[in-house]
């Protein structure tokens, strides 16, 4: 029996996700920003896959973002939501073995004048 320890860094992707993905891709390949053909196919899958997910999460399509991955994810979770919420403060609390990425984004509000603690666990 295999078991895999590093679900923080990747984690296997569902069988049915795969396979969708798969046989998308397979045949339709093109860059969503791109104006041809192509593109702006993947551009229309793209927005219904978004709708959908908006559907199933309550949300408004505007509100799905969809990125590369977990620091990607981090950074736009972190530094934006401190940004949007300055008038509440420029002080956040972080626990000390966070991601890297986590630190990353911290580090970066700092320069912006934020007020960062980190928690020692």
């Amino acid at each position: 029996m295999n078991i895999y320890f590093d679900n923080a860094a990747t984690t296997p992707v569902d069988p049915l996700v795969s396979k969708a993905m798969f046989e998308w891709q397979s045949a339709n390949f093109g860059n969503p920003s791109s104006p041809h053909k192509h593109g702006q196919v993947s551009k229309i899958r793209l927005e219904e896959v978004r709708d959908t997910v908006a559907g199933m999460l309550g949300s408004q399509s505007k509100e799905v973002v969809f990125t590369s991955g977990g620091t990607e994810s981090n950074n736009k979770a972190i530094i934006g939501t401190a940004l949007a919420n300055t008038e509440k403060g420029k002080h956040l609390v972080v626990s000390a073995v966070e991601h890297p990425s986590v630190i990353s984004a911290c580090d970066y509000l700092k320069k912006l004048g934020f007020e960062i603690t980190f928690i020692n666990p």
